[in-house]
């Protein structure tokens, strides 16, 4: 039996990165946090049947009363794991909740229009994902402080200009334009992150993990062309340096080196 899930190899490392650093960023596992992790998966997948059901002509070999059952057995799991999440670390949890509920409101509205495929449709969309990472944090420790309110701008800045890169190299790799607005984008999230961490914002060697993002325009700058790059090659770049950004956030979150 076919499952309707997302395809979206992207917006799934987005997502398993978003709450992997919020949970690394907590050094803590509990029952909470499980339940963080199958809410976020499953609202996340939930959007496919969902999706599928107002646009009828790309069901895709589903059928309506498949896409139903699927719909409402992942509402009903949303609606036992939120339950039992809130009553475990309370309603502070709506704080994510909300907004992550307007931001999967506007992507499910675009779904019948070409807006979908959109800047502003996919930057939402990222917003709404990165939220998982301060809820992970939140679920783990009970608490948000400086650590877990950084977790969604750091995430969303890097992913957003991830989302720039991606649509740069796929769409007109030969575009200066667009090559600069990608440089221009990550040289000032680096700024924002160094005078963040500077003035105790952030973790002070955050910024560190920005620059591999720095490094990979200027190498995609070097080696412009007009030919578009095969999407799995751009895919696999990306998993390198998401993975890469991860860790070194991971050590930024938590190690420290005295007389820097």
């Amino acid at each position: 039996m076919r499952i309707p899930i997302p395809k979206e190899h992207g917006a799934w490392a987005m997502l398993l990165t978003s709450l992997a650093l919020g949970q690394a960023a907590a050094t803590a596992v509990d029952l909470p946090s499980i339940y963080l992790w199958l809410l976020a998966v499953a609202v996340f997948t939930v959007r496919e049947p969902l999706s599928l059901l107002w646009r009828p002509r790309r069901r895709a070999g589903f059928s309506h009363r498949s896409l139903k059952l699927w719909a409402g057995g992942w509402l009903a799991a949303i609606a036992l794991l939120a339950g039992l999440l809130l009553t475990a670390r309370g309603t502070a949890l709506l704080l994510f909740a909300l907004p992550a509920a307007i931001l999967f409101g506007l992507q499910l509205a675009w779904q019948h229009t070409l807006a979908r495929w959109s800047l502003p449709a996919e930057l939402a969309g990222t917003a709404g994902v990165t939220l998982s990472a301060p809820a992970a944090y939140y679920a783990a420790t009970g608490r948000l402080g400086i650590t877990g309110a950084s977790l969604w701008p750091v995430l969303l800045a890097y992913f957003a200009a991830q989302v720039l890169y991606v649509r740069w190299q796929l769409r007109a790799p030969a575009s200066k334009t667009s090559g600069r607005a990608s440089l221009w984008t990550q040289t000032l999230i680096l700024a924002a992150s160094l005078a963040l961490g500077r003035a105790g914002l952030m973790p002070p060697y955050l910024f560190l993990a920005f620059i591999p993002g720095l490094v990979k325009i200027l190498l995609a700058m070097a080696a412009a062309g007009s030919r578009k790059r095969p999407v799995a090659k751009v895919g696999w770049t990306e998993v390198l340096y998401s993975s890469l950004f991860f860790f070194l956030a991971v050590a930024a979150f938590h190690v420290r080196f005295p007389g820097l």
